[in-house]
């Protein structure tokens, strides 16, 4: 019974990681800052400005995540490990741009695992068995080859649109977009990496509702073959719309068409509280585990 419960939790670590090293491919050097533009520079920054204005689209992937500075609330994971799916309920808390915080808790009374997300690192803690892992983006990035943000996994997750600096338009700028029969936008662009083990050239597509809310994000390899290294489906709602974060988020690996990992974050509200203290606190008994055991644990889990 008790490897049946710590199986899910080191499993979110697992997913998580997948995000995180995916996300570590949009921010080879780094997220973008400035707004930018879709094909031409402008003369003056006063047009920059009037794009902003008067096109959503260009707007909702330019500008800084709308949703509350601080969010809580529980949501259900699930995963796809192998054949088998595994739920589980986890009460999250989230400070925009500061960290993520989950308590993983499979069985009701039972917290199996804790996670933070934070822009030092990952920490993660086995509370069934007493262990824990500790990894700095640093380490992610020396792993994938290349850097690894906060801001790009909390971006990711819960559905706002970007694009990284280094990405290429169609016809110049950071990125090309053009409206899509529902009113919608369709953006693209192509990202390099020159170096590492994922170097190539990455095909990037964001895809947004008739209310500029994202609707899908595509990584695929550049040329006629087009493989997809990984993609995200966002669901929204009328509700979801107005919180600025997706419904629900499923995150597909290569061409597979189950779901690796899906969030449910409907019941998670803008919460208006004293700000939570996301300090990773370990018990001095707790085993650590090193990046290289985790990542070779993670499979046998």
């Amino acid at each position: 019974m008790i490897n049946s419960i710590a199986r899910p939790s080191w499993q979110s670590l697992r997913a998580l990681c997948l995000v995180a090293l995916s996300a570590g491919l949009l921010s080879s050097c780094g997220l973008l800052r400035d707004a930018t533009h879709p094909d031409t520079t402008p003369a003056e920054p006063t047009e920059e400005r009037d794009v902003l204005r008067v096109d959503p689209g260009f707007a909702a992937i330019q500008s800084d995540p709308a949703y509350g500075p601080m969010l809580k609330g529980s949501l259900q994971a699930e995963l796809l490990i192998g054949k088998d799916n595994y739920s589980s309920k986890v009460n999250a808390t989230i400070v925009r741009g500061q960290g993520i915080y989950w308590s993983v808790v499979p069985f009701p009374l039972i917290e199996a695992a804790r996670v933070w997300f934070l822009p030092e690192g990952v920490t993660a803690i086995d509370k069934l068995h007493g262990r824990y892992a500790e990894v700095s983006y640093t380490e992610l990035s020396a792993l994938i080859g290349f850097s690894v943000q906060y801001d790009d996994v909390e971006r990711l997750l819960l559905g706002k649109a970007f694009f990284p600096a280094g990405s290429r338009g169609a016809r110049g700028g950071s990125f090309s977009y053009g409206r899509t029969s529902d009113g919608g936008t369709d953006a693209e662009a192509s990202l390099s990496i020159p170096r590492g083990s994922a170097s190539g050239t990455y095909h990037l597509r964001w895809l947004l509702d008739a209310q500029q809310q994202p609707t899908s994000f595509t990584v695929r390899h550049a040329g006629s073959q087009g493989k997809p290294v990984f993609s995200l489906s966002y669901t929204q709602t009328e509700a979801s719309r107005t919180r600025h974060f997706a419904e629900r988020t499923q995150l597909f690996l290569g061409q597979a068409s189950r779901p690796a990992l899906s969030i449910d974050w409907g019941k998670l509200r803008t919460y208006t509280g004293e700000q939570p203290d996301l300090t990773p606190r370990i018990k001095g008994s707790y085993q650590r585990i090193t990046l290289t055991e985790l990542i070779k644990l993670l499979p046998s889990l």
